[in-house]
């Protein structure tokens, strides 16, 4: 783990606001809510003297905040602590669009959701305009406990911005807490001042966040400096996080799905980053050789430094152009950190042992070679005079990216695929010899050693990759160790999910994962009876994933908490494992923030534990 030094200021302006009131009109309704739970006040609600689970009937309440999508903000008239709520609609039948001043009276549930207080709607029908209402700001400062004022309309004055815009699209105040762009994206920089911030506390993965609802809740804004400048080598080597300035950085390395890498001019160790610009809108126009200036936040993202860029005016061209310098190497390093996001040149290279994902072993101890820039078509035992390319770091692993074929040296040998190599085992030998009858279980608690020959019957199949080189099966009578994925190197699987099946393979590791290896299609054959396997219920994080590995479960209660990473892997709040789209492109049924009933999948590790969804089906809501 690096040490981080944090190199933010905060900056205090003497300045006041007074709130302006929202007023809106609005048509009154004729729906009679009044008979629909006990008679209460938000203030009632927040402060528990009505529980969870409880019906409740509010009788008049004032509109905060438009609809985002799956709620919007009502306060007791007046404001102040304890008088914010947030109304959810999402599963509410009809149509309601609030405005901001309407009063309303409302009946509904109240429900903590992850310890934030909701008032959940069932129809249309449980909501009610009865009149209009002065919309108030409660004023704040020096807030040691904003539990209070969760859900509430409030104004901060006198606030700095003392962080760059993350990639959630968030700043950080003077006023210790968060600013997000729930209703609105908001354009701001580090070192930005205002003397006033209105917006609604909300409260979500143990984080109080103020949301402005509109460009008009920023008042008084005085441009910011947007961070101090360093050089790269300053950055990495002594672990800087927080707003920063990059000046004449040279383009090392194109773009990636979400970014791209930068040197200092002249390179050498410590002198390459990783650029983040996933949430930039606006179409980056850079090429290797560039020379930049970027304004953006350094951090840590899984061990791997990076900047990420707000916006597209903070990657500055400065219309010339610079040689990119490689580092280069005859040996491995005692640590690949120094040349992380580096780019550098091997010499003497030779692939080792690998294939799945385009990943192999190289003659370099801890330094694996990856596709993501290039797709190369290389064989174990290849070798070449030189390789470059820019060294990252993902998922636990340090690996090279070349970046075209005039990365590749001169050939110097050709390998056979089929030929193990001195290095440790990527893709595994799919040889059989004789084989052993076993079944899943024995495999995955290490019963069966690594290497072994094996047949294993009556397995159903779970899942199978677009490609058929990735085919999931369980035996359907054990609920621990009773999965296993078979890996087919030039896939055509002709089985399906639901077939019961017998395959013969050799049983092999890579990286962490237990794997059939088989050499084709004709050793996974299909007995003609179908079964199914019912998913294991998990309502809370495992202690130990490996007891599920290669296994179909299904995960109550489970959100996603970010958006999806370069390799399309997105976090999931209350379990340690992440959504990943080896079997299906699960970004078309689950976005950032959205929550399930249930999430179905197969468990996998590679780089980590993921789960593996098979279908839009699998995710419930």
């Amino acid at each position: 783990m690096r040490t981080h030094f944090t190199f933010l200021s905060t900056i205090m302006l003497s300045a006041c606001l007074t709130a302006k009131p929202i007023d809106q009109g609005n048509d009154t309704g004729t729906n009679d809510t009044s008979s629909n739970g006990a008679s209460a006040t938000v203030a009632d609600i927040q402060q528990a003297v009505i529980g969870d689970g409880e019906d409740v009937y509010l009788e008049r309440v004032v509109i905060t905040s438009t609809n985002f999508g799956e709620g919007f903000f009502v306060q007791d008239p007046g404001g102040g602590e304890w008088s914010g709520i947030y109304v959810y609609t999402q599963t509410m039948g009809g149509d309601f669009t609030p405005i901001v001043g309407d009063a309303v009276s409302i009946s509904g549930t109240i429900s903590e959701f992850y310890d934030y207080t909701e008032l959940v709607l069932a129809s249309a029908e449980s909501i009610s305009v009865v009149g209009e209402e002065q919309v108030v700001a409660t004023s704040v400062s020096d807030v040691a406990d904003w539990e209070p004022y969760e859900g509430c309309l409030v104004t901060l004055t006198d606030q700095t911005v003392v962080s760059a815009i993350s990639s959630y699209g968030e700043v950080d105040l003077s006023g210790g807490i968060t600013m997000d762009n729930l209703f609105f994206d908001f354009d701001t920089e580090y070192g930005a001042t205002y003397t006033g911030v209105t917006g609604v506390i909300s409260y979500s993965y143990e984080q109080f966040k103020i949301n402005p609802r509109s460009e008009s809740d920023l008042a008084g804004y005085v441009g910011g400096t947007g961070g101090e400048t360093f050089t790269i080598a300053d950055i990495q080597q002594n672990g800087l996080i927080g707003p920063a300035k990059l000046e004449n950085v040279v383009v090392s390395a194109p773009m990636a799905a979400e970014g791209f890498w930068v040197q200092d001019a002249g390179g050498g160790s410590w002198s390459g980053l990783y650029v983040y610009t996933d949430r930039v809108d606006g179409e980056i126009n850079i090429s290797v050789g560039d020379v930049l200036n970027l304004t953006g936040e350094v951090s840590e993202y899984f061990d791997l430094t990076e900047i990420s860029i707000g916006n597209l005016s903070d990657i500055e061209s400065q219309g010339t152009t610079a040689e990119v310098t490689s580092v280069e190497l005859t040996a491995e390093p005692s640590d690949w950190e120094e040349y992380e996001g580096v780019l550098i040149t091997l010499a003497d290279v030779t692939i080792g042992e690998g294939g799945d994902y385009g990943v192999y072993n190289l003659n370099y101890s801890g330094l694996l070679i990856d596709d993501e820039l290039y797709d190369y078509a290389v064989n174990a035992g290849d070798s070449f005079t030189s390789l470059t390319g820019v060294v990252h770091y993902s998922y636990g692993e340090f690996k090279l990216y070349p970046r075209s074929e005039s990365d590749f040296g001169d050939s110097t040998g050709t390998g056979d695929p089929t030929e193990p190599s001195s290095e440790p085992s990527g893709e595994p030998s799919t040889e059989p010899g004789p084989t052993t009858a076993a079944s899943i279980i024995s495999l995955q608690d290490g019963t069966v050693a690594m290497g072994t020959g094996v047949t294993v019957e009556g397995s159903i199949v779970t899942g199978i990759n677009d490609s058929g080189s990735q085919i999931f099966i369980q035996d359907p009578t054990a609920t621990e160790y009773a999965g296993i994925m078979i890996y087919l190197g030039g896939g055509g699987a002709t089985v399906a999910v639901g077939d019961e099946v017998s395959v013969t393979g050799v049983v092999e590791d890579f990286y962490g994962r237990t794997n059939i290896a088989v050499d084709s299609a004709s050793d996974i054959t299909a007995s003609g009876n179908t079964g199914s396997v019912t998913p294991v219920a998990l309502s809370a994080d495992a202690t130990d994933w490996e007891v599920y590995e290669g296994m179909l479960v299904s995960l109550s209660s489970a959100s996603v908490s970010s958006e999806p990473s370069q390799y399309n892997v997105s976090t999931l709040a209350e379990y340690s494992l992440s959504l990943d789209d080896g079997l299906f492109d699960y970004t078309t049924s689950a976005s950032n923030g959205d929550a399930f009933t249930t999430v179905t999948g197969i468990v996998d590790e590679y780089y980590g534990w993921v789960l593996l969804p098979r279908s839009g089906a699998d995710f419930v809501q």
